[in-house]
Formats: structure tokens, C-alpha cells, sequence
């Protein structure tokens, strides 16, 4: 036996991988139970701000939420469960979520009134542009005497 198995002392990798787990657990109790799951997503920075990308497969546009509050994001979707004819039996299944539900803060305030959304083959496309700072406004005082 290893010193490191025998003392408890695991490889990082598998520790913080089961940490994270535990936390998302904690952070998302019904993840875990078919109905809830968080979806995938890619957030990337461009030229103008950020692009996020999310694999929603199966998912109705209609149902399909998004919210900018601030420098958060949130996205929501619900999709009906499909169940298998009464007499069927189901040898495997992937898909099992029927709402997905997550909020991620991005790196910067974006102007949320210049927010565009795609959906196309199962994919969400969400274009945020960063929010111009106002200009500062020059205000000349006058100094009584």
C-alpha cells in the first residue's frame, strides 16, 4: 500500500473532483434526481463582449427563459418528460431532465437592451455586449465671492 492510500491522502484530481461534486450536490439538491439538471454551456469573451452557448437538445424555444440582472445570468428551460409505451421497457436513457436551471456571473456588466438570442439544432446562442461606461460630464461650478 502506498503512504498516500494508507494515510488518506488521495491525488488531487480525484479529490477535487469529488469536492466539486459535493458541492454542486449541496448547491443543487434536485440535480441528482432525473428532474433537474444543469445545462452545458460554453461562455466565451469577443471584441464586442460575450457569447454563451448552451446544448438545450429537445427543448421548445417557447420554453426557453433568459434573464440578464447586473452581470448575472440566468437561463432556465422545461421540456415534458417522455415516457415509454405501458408495455415497453426502457434499457437506457440520457436524457431524463426535464427542467434545466442555472445562473452564471459574467466578468462584466453587459447592456441588456442590445441582448440577441438564437436557437438552432439544439443549441442557445446568447450575444451579450458590455455595457459602455457613460462618459463623464463636465460641470463647470462657479465660485461666488
Amino acid at each position: 500500500m502506498k503512504y498516500a492510500e494508507r494515510f488518506g491522502m488521495v491525488p488531487q484530481s480525484w479529490w477535487g473532483n469529488t469536492v466539486t461534486e459535493m458541492l454542486n450536490d449541496l448547491a443543487h439538491p434536485m440535480r441528482r434526481s432525473g428532474y433537474y439538471e444543469l445545462p452545458r454551456m460554453l461562455v466565451r469573451e469577443t471584441d464586442n463582449g460575450y457569447e454563451l452557448r448552451a446544448a438545450l437538445p429537445g427543448y421548445d424555444p417557447e420554453s426557453i427563459q433568459a434573464e440578464v440582472t447586473g452581470d448575472f445570468l440566468t437561463l432556465r428551460a422545461e421540456r415534458k418528460a417522455v415516457e415509454p409505451a405501458e408495455k415497453t421497457r426502457c434499457i437506457h436513457r440520457e436524457r431524463r431532465a426535464e427542467h434545466v436551471e442555472e445562473t452564471i456571473q459574467l466578468p462584466a456588466r453587459v447592456d441588456a437592451a442590445k441582448v440577441q438570442a438564437r436557437y438552432a439544432d439544439g443549441i442557445l446562442t446568447i450575444t451579450l455586449p458590455r455595457e459602455t461606461p457613460a462618459a463623464p460630464e463636465n460641470i463647470r461650478i462657479t465660485i461666488e465671492r
